[in-house]
């Protein structure tokens, strides 16, 4: 397949991602299988520098992701003049180590929600490493698959009561004593409920941050940082489909689709990542190499049956 375009959010392959390692592999495969250079039966709309274009596509892949918009909060007094981190999310555990390390004088960070930590495992993957994965695959795959099924256990676990989930509990716990030795903090960040009944976030300089000098759990301050994270449950892009039907307000009620990717009304449109399919526990590449060969079988299907649509049936 080679008569297709790619649109950008901004100037380089990946889109809002900024993690130089997954970037530099994004620019590796784009140059590798020349995305960069691509065509034109959607109507998609751009706009960029005021100047908006149409353009029109047999079928259209809506790879937006659900966490590019940030989701802002408008209705509470005085928002615009706060001056702190305000929230404890996903943002903000990456935000607030790096803002500490900027030396400010004071960084107050604002809760609501107590999460459960889990430590980041991360290391640099060492140059031997890469030479033997590269010239024994069979290495490689083996752990691939390994953390694959050692995720999928973990949410298995959660369902059906196994000892591995008390374990993992016991874990964090553990973790959290060890990292946090003030009493009044520690009881400040302990969640209230079993371990992975909300989504478990994952760093190893959280902990070490809230004790700083210069980090206080709560008051009036200079510069407000809004770590709540994104408008996840919207999709990103106005799409309509047969007789103007608005996908948003399709998914008004209940957010669904076949396989994750497709809707009934809009034929030839496929969404990555869309309801159900984002997952908390595992890679998310899984999901989009799973969702990316069932929408390239579906196109094989199509082209090779000289079909002008495929779409789905209403209640599948």
């Amino acid at each position: 397949m080679d008569n297709y375009i790619l649109i950008e959010r901004h100037g380089h392959a990946g889109g809002t991602c900024r993690q130089p390692e997954i970037v530099q592999y994004l620019e590796h495969c784009a140059d590798k299988y020349g995305v960069r250079r691509r065509k034109k039966l959607w109507q998609v709309t751009t706009k960029s520098n005021d100047e908006e274009k149409q353009i029109f596509t047999r079928v259209a892949v809506a790879a937006t992701r659900p966490l590019s918009s940030a989701a802002y909060p408008k209705d509470i007094p005085g928002i615009d003049t706060c001056e702190a981190v305000v929230g404890t999310g996903a943002s903000a555990i990456q935000v607030v180590p790096e803002i500490q390390q900027m030396n400010v004088s004071q960084l107050l960070v604002f809760q609501r929600t107590l999460l459960w930590i889990v430590p980041r495992v991360d290391r640099t993957i060492t140059q031997w490493e890469k030479n033997l994965l590269a010239r024994f695959p069979i290495v490689k795959k083996f752990i691939r698959r390994s953390l694959y099924w050692s995720r999928e256990a973990l949410v298995l676990s959660f369902v059906y009561r196994w000892s591995l989930r008390f374990i993992n509990q016991a874990l964090v716990i553990s973790n959290l004593e060890r990292e946090i030795k003030d009493v009044e903090l520690r009881r400040k960040v302990t969640a209230t409920w079993d371990f992975e009944c909300k989504r478990a976030l994952i760093s190893s300089d959280w902990y070490p941050t809230l004790q700083k000098p210069n980090v206080h759990l709560t008051h009036p301050v200079d510069i407000i940082v809004r770590a709540t994270g994104f408008e996840a449950q919207q999709f990103a892009l106005p799409i309509y489909g047969i007789d103007g039907c608005a996908l948003a307000e399709q998914w008004s009620d209940t957010m669904k689709a076949y396989r994750a990717m497709t809707e009934p009304n809009f034929p030839n449109l496929f969404v990555l990542l869309g309801p159900k399919s984002r997952l908390g526990h595992s890679s998310v590449t899984i999901m989009l190499e799973a969702q990316l060969k069932y929408i390239t079988e579906a196109l094989l299907y199509t082209f090779e049956n000289s079909l002008g649509s495929i779409e789905i049936k209403d209640g599948s």
